[in-house]
């Protein structure tokens, strides 16, 4: 008898047993739906901010390449060849300026970006070893100026985050310090280097000793990024190690810069002209806002950084002047002209050519504003007050349009 009941014993336990795991260590979610919501956690580790820290001795800014760049003369990585040529070009487009940081032009056209090096010299003794080079991920961070446009605000937005990529031994003191005969970016435009409380022969000394290293990276700036001053961020981080972070600023000069899709305009298109009369169909060019090269509809397209006043000047085809009654000297041409969707004709009303010897000086336009990357209809018009007897009836009148595009400054952000 007391056999079996340990049998029996033995039996519960195998059952219990299975149950008892099932129940405690594998519990059902919600059974029966087909997904199940877990949650989940991530401690960061503390970093080590007492032993080596990182440091950022100098950070910069400089052309990574120039139009006039061959092939066989680009630099080094993009960044180091700039320094054989002694005297032969500067590190940013404006050797005269000679003040904290450099000053860049963007290229004034749609389709040609201007490419930036973002350069530091980053200091730490893991950077001795190449094989510890991958704790290191250096990046920069470049943020808008404080600006807005007529219909774009920028107000010191992020614009674009870059990593920044070691160069070897030779290349980071040719180009910081020079090597042998050659001059470096210390020696050639030294004022483009912001340094954090270091000598240039502390720098140049640390990295001949290869405990501190050159990091670049391209940037990329797009034509049309606004003018002003760009804020650069350079951040150093190092596995086990407190990240690090120094700032700068460069200056992207203005470019007044814009395009017309025509290079000639019939105001009649083949259709005849009557005096004193306005028609839509003889005396008017109507623009449209497609960028399509001799369609007969203006477009203006702003290819440069910064928004534009547009003059509209136009000399007086041959029509001449006439003498009035009260022995005023009037044109026998006038012309108006419109940028975009305008209700009315710009200046409400005509300018007058240039060429003449009328008093008023009312002879140009100024249209309203072309943004930045903006497209623009631009629309013409002509009033032929007289046509000149001594012009054979059937011959062309033909002249010369100016197209003048001004910058008009930036708004500072506005704060709220």
């Amino acid at each position: 008898m007391k056999k079996k009941i340990a049998a029996l014993l033995a039996l519960a336990s195998l059952v219990v047993g299975p149950m008892q795991v099932l129940a405690t260590d594998t519990p059902v979610v919600n059974p029966g739906a087909s997904g199940a919501e877990v949650g989940v956690s991530l401690t960061q580790v503390q970093q080590n901010s007492t032993v080596d820290p990182i440091v950022i001795k100098a950070k910069w800014e400089m052309r990574a390449k120039r139009s006039t760049d061959t092939n066989s003369a680009k630099r080094v990585g993009y960044w180091v060849d700039g320094a054989n040529y002694n005297n032969y070009w500067y590190e940013d487009d404006d050797p005269t300026a000679r003040t904290d940081g450099a000053q860049f032009y963007p290229s004034g056209d749609e389709n040609v970006f201007s490419y930036i090096s973002v350069c530091g010299v980053i200091d730490h003794p893991w950077l001795r070893n190449a094989s510890d080079l991958s704790k290191f991920v250096v990046s920069a961070d470049v943020y808008y100026p404080e600006v807005e446009s007529v219909g774009k605000q920028f107000c010191g937005n992020f614009y674009k985050e870059i990593i920044l990529s070691p160069l070897a031994y030779n290349d980071g003191i040719k180009l910081m310090c020079g090597l042998d005969a050659e001059q470096g970016v210390f020696q050639r435009d030294p004022s483009i280097v912001s340094r954090y409380g270091f000598s240039e022969s502390d720098i140049c000394y640390q990295l001949a000793q290869e405990q501190s290293k050159v990091f670049c990276g391209i940037l990329p700036l797009s034509y049309e990024a606004p003018a002003g001053d760009y804020l650069v961020k350079i951040i150093a981080n190092g596995q086990g190690l407190s990240p690090v972070e120094q700032t700068n600023y460069f200056t992207y000069y203005q470019l007044p810069s814009f395009k017309i899709d025509n290079t000639s305009v019939a105001y009649n298109n083949g259709n005849p002209i009557d005096t004193n009369v306005e028609n839509n169909l003889s005396g008017t060019v109507e623009g449209d806002p497609l960028f399509v090269l001799n369609d007969g509809k203006p477009t203006l397209k702003g290819t440069g950084n910064v928004q534009l006043n547009i003059r509209v000047e136009q000399d007086d085809m041959g029509f001449g002047e006439s003498t009035m009654s009260d022995q005023t000297i009037k044109s026998n041409v006038l012309y108006k002209a419109r940028l975009g969707n305008a209700v009315n004709w710009a200046n409400i009303g005509y300018y007058k050519p240039t060429n003449t010897n009328q008093i008023s000086s009312n002879d140009y336009v100024d249209l309203s504003t072309l943004d930045l990357s903006q497209d623009q209809k631009l629309d013409l018009g002509v009033l032929v007050k007289k046509f000149p007897p001594t012009h054979p009836v059937g011959s062309p009148y033909a002249g010369a349009m100016t197209l003048t595009g001004t910058a008009i400054p930036f708004e500072s952000c506005s704060v709220n």
